[in-house]
């Protein structure tokens, strides 16, 4: 009598998990078309701007203000502090920086740039397409 009380518990545990694995399925399906659904929303501003200074680069402030060089050459430009020749990049530079948004009047953090004794110019934006 026991063992037929203990399959029959058993029986009823398969069922839930069944219906349990069943369920969580359902719910997988039913997110997974919610993000099939979802439209993949592009950021609407594209921002621009110049940023000049001597010495080191603040790598933080590419982080701070989510931003990353526009080409090649600034990467490169920023790039160079991480040698240890300080003739290379002891020198004034111009890098210019861009960073993509939803707001039109997001602007770079003028005064933490100060704080690095880096000046921000020359900001644009426009629509990104």
């Amino acid at each position: 009598m026991g063992m037929l009380t203990q399959a029959e518990t058993m029986r009823d545990y398969i069922k839930e998990i069944r219906n349990d694995r069943s369920l969580l399925r359902d719910q997988c399906t039913r997110m997974e078309k919610r993000l099939r659904d979802r439209e993949v929303k592009m950021p609407n501003w594209r921002h621009e701007y110049t940023v000049t200074g001597r010495g080191s680069f603040p790598v933080d402030m590419l982080r701070y203000d989510a931003s990353y060089p526009k080409s090649t050459d600034d990467a490169v430009s920023i790039a160079l502090q991480m040698t240890d020749d300080r003739e290379v990049y002891g020198g004034m530079r111009t890098i210019t920086l861009c960073h993509n948004c939803d707001y039109r009047s997001w602007s770079p953090t003028e005064g933490r740039w100060d704080s690095f004794v880096w000046t921000v110019a020359d900001h644009k934006a426009w629509r990104a397409s």
